[in-house]
């Protein structure tokens, strides 16, 4: 029992320190974070440059937020991405100026079934931005006209990935792979995070491991597109692949088979 709280300590003392932090696909926070994993896990990263072809995808670039908000006409912030950073879609354009209250709207996203939630929502590989708010917050805008304010550094940089592999008696591969893309997300993101890397820790500590065992995390889609572009020398050896996500919820543990 203590060996198992000691992991739940480790586990919790990770989430901690990476769910405040602002990820996307490519930015400082993801940087961060895999600094922080790598405090945990040794880990090599493996870096690809925005603007690369990646089969029919391309590497997008770095994405940093400064600062967020919208205002009424007598200054107060309706909305600020300094409370919390899910209130910005990821990818969002720079943009500041006066808004009607109806243009407004139509860059507003919530949750009808959901009202004190802030949704997550992103514009990889769209233009535009947007907002999200909770239901509950639509009361107070109440004005015909509001100042919005985006100011975000987009930027060439490079998609990080960061990888662990354990040797085996065999080279005949597991692989595993998590997503570390998502903000202020602890489920459906940090807690495929920390899964993996306690998972690689106990087999780290294995003496006889049968198999050889891979663990990547990356950006979702368009990390896994880089990967495999890149790495086709090492798909032969893979005999079986798992990808955590969704470990932390209360319901029972699910392991989803592949359509094929």
């Amino acid at each position: 029992m203590k060996n198992e709280n000691s992991e739940k300590n480790q586990i919790w003392s990770l989430i901690e320190k990476l769910f405040p932090i602002h990820r996307t696909l490519i930015n400082d926070g993801f940087d961060k974070s895999l600094e922080i994993i790598g405090q945990e896990l040794k880990l090599e990263i493996q870096g690809y440059k925005s603007g690369q072809d990646v089969w029919d995808w391309i590497i997008p670039n770095s994405w940093n937020v400064n600062e967020a908000y919208i205002e009424d006409k007598s200054g107060k912030r309706l909305v600020d991405f300094k409370n919390s950073n899910l209130h910005l879609s990821a990818y969002s354009e720079a943009f500041s100026g006066m808004v009607s209250h109806e243009e407004l709207m139509e860059h507003i996203n919530y949750l009808l079934e959901q009202p004190t939630a802030i949704p997550y929502n992103y514009l990889y590989y769209e233009d535009g931005w947007s907002f999200n708010i909770s239901y509950d917050s639509l009361k107070n805008f109440k004005e015909k006209e509001y100042r919005v304010h985006i100011d975000v550094d987009e930027k060439p940089g490079e998609l990080k990935i960061a990888e662990c592999y354990l040797p085996g008696q065999s080279e005949d591969e597991i692989l595993f792979s998590t997503y570390l893309c998502h903000p202020s997300m602890a489920n459906d993101n940090l807690s495929g995070v920390v899964t993996g890397v306690q998972l690689f820790k106990h087999l780290s500590e294995l003496n006889n491991r049968k198999y050889s065992y891979r663990l990547l995390i990356m950006p979702e889609t368009i990390g896994t597109v880089t990967y495999l572009s890149n790495h086709m020398d090492k798909i032969e050896k893979i005999i079986g692949g798992f990808v955590l996500y969704c470990c932390g919820d209360s319901g029972e543990i699910t392991y989803k088979k592949s359509y094929s």
